[in-house]
């Protein structure tokens, strides 16, 4: 994904992670997903933006056992992965124009002292016109979690802000 160190995501991260206390407890309950499609494989590339606390206790509370993101060997990195997968199963759910549910595929994962950075893709051959997205990462948590959808399509660009409230938005 071309788009893992694109400044633009870095300032982002950077200016919500000035707006919050340290990693021990953080104030501001955000999220931030960029979407980016890339027309040459058809495909749409998705980084979400969590504040790695949050991760946990969702993961946790998801799972129904204590969970940690910091993986011993690689049969834990498998493991986290398709538990982050069955979380966003049921927290961030994309839809295409037809309204078919489209199917997230795991990219990895890359963690950071307080945030981590979760890659996943999905096939789009015909772009993101008319796809919506249901973004209700830590809802369970907080009252006050807003999370942030920035699009990328060619020359359109869009954001969206969801909040408990909200169900499915178009995200261009």
């Amino acid at each position: 994904m071309k788009f893992r160190r694109s400044s633009f995501l870095k300032l982002i991260c950077l200016l919500i992670l000035m707006s919050s206390s340290p990693a021990s407890a953080h104030k501001i309950h955000v999220s931030v997903t960029q979407f980016e499609y890339n027309k040459s494989n058809q495909r749409v590339e998705i980084a979400l933006r969590v504040f790695s606390d949050d991760l946990e206790n969702a993961l946790s509370k998801h799972a129904g056992r204590a969970i940690k993101l910091i993986p011993s060997d690689p049969a834990k990195s498998r493991e986290l992965g398709d538990l982050v997968v069955s979380y966003l199963a049921d927290s961030f759910e994309l839809k295409n124009k037809t309204g078919k549910v489209v199917r997230l595929n795991w990219d990895g994962m890359e963690g950071q002292t307080d945030v981590h950075w979760i890659y996943l893709e999905a096939r789009a051959p015909s772009g993101l016109e008319g796809f919506q997205l249901r973004n209700r990462i830590f809802f369970d948590l907080f009252d006050d979690q807003v999370n942030i959808v920035n699009t990328r399509h060619g020359s359109k660009q869009l954001g969206v802000m969801f909040e408990a409230k909200d169900g499915f938005k178009p995200i261009l």
